[in-house]
């Protein structure tokens, strides 16, 4: 009974659809079953010319009806499927929705961690600079000089703590580590600055740049997400790339 009411409601909406395409093929469809009934009044006589032609037309317009309410019988159970399929996608785009805001509730949304990372960034490219010129020069810098980690060392607790941010702790802590070793190595050599062989400055330069490689991709993937998310694009700390 449903695929009954369901196929009678298409053909009434095929009408609201095409409201000239349908009434013009009526109306051709009515005039030539009603010349295909006129011999119908030379053959009886209760019937004259013009009954005849409305007999045939009558016909005419219950076959274009009967022949588009058939077509949408036919094709209702797969017309069917489909509203409920778009209407259970409509369903789950919402509970993913829901779904996102409960896991922002719980754990913190990701994109606070967006000047975390970009200042990160900053301090570890600062170091990969002053780290390859030493190589270079077979220098290291100046004895008053350090490589930048003041931000590290204030928000790694953060980062450790967040869900979203211990997933590149571990990367982030080896190449601070490099820092850490080398402004160490660096404040005990008063007047020889010479780089030494237990420096492991091409390992050092490893790990920050696989560092600096992790934290791009994450803030592209958190700039997108704040993007889609409210409209505003994030602006990039200028001056941020590799001298």
């Amino acid at each position: 009974m449903g695929r009954i009411k369901f196929a009678a409601w298409l053909t009434a909406q095929a009408f609201q659809e095409h409201p000239i395409l349908i009434p013009v093929s009526i109306a051709v469809l009515d005039a030539i079953a009603g010349f295909i009934a006129q011999p119908l009044a030379d053959g009886s006589k209760d019937l004259n010319s013009l009954e005849a032609f409305a007999i045939g037309a009558l016909a005419g317009t219950v076959l274009l009806l009967l022949l588009i309410f058939a077509y949408y019988w036919g094709t209702a159970p797969r017309r069917i499927l489909a509203v409920k399929v778009d209407s259970l996608s409509e369903k789950l785009d919402q509970i993913e929705q829901q779904l996102i805001v409960v896991a922002q509730q719980v754990m913190g949304d990701p994109t606070d961690l967006i000047p975390v990372y970009q200042e990160c960034r900053s301090e570890i490219r600062e170091s990969i600079r002053k780290i390859g010129n030493a190589a270079e020069s077979d220098q290291l810098w100046g004895f008053l000089d350090r490589l930048p980690s003041d931000h590290w060392r204030k928000e790694k607790q953060t980062l450790r703590d967040s869900p979203w941010g211990r997933d590149h702790y571990g990367t982030l802590d080896a190449a601070y580590g490099h820092v850490d070793r080398l402004n160490t190595a660096s404040s005990t050599r008063w007047f020889k600055r010479e780089v030494r062989e237990g420096d492991d400055l091409d390992f050092a330069l490893s790990d920050l740049l696989e560092a600096d490689q992790a934290l791009s991709e994450q803030l592209g993937d958190l700039s997108f997400a704040e993007l889609a998310g409210d409209g505003n694009q994030l602006e990039l700390e200028e001056g941020d790339e590799l001298a």
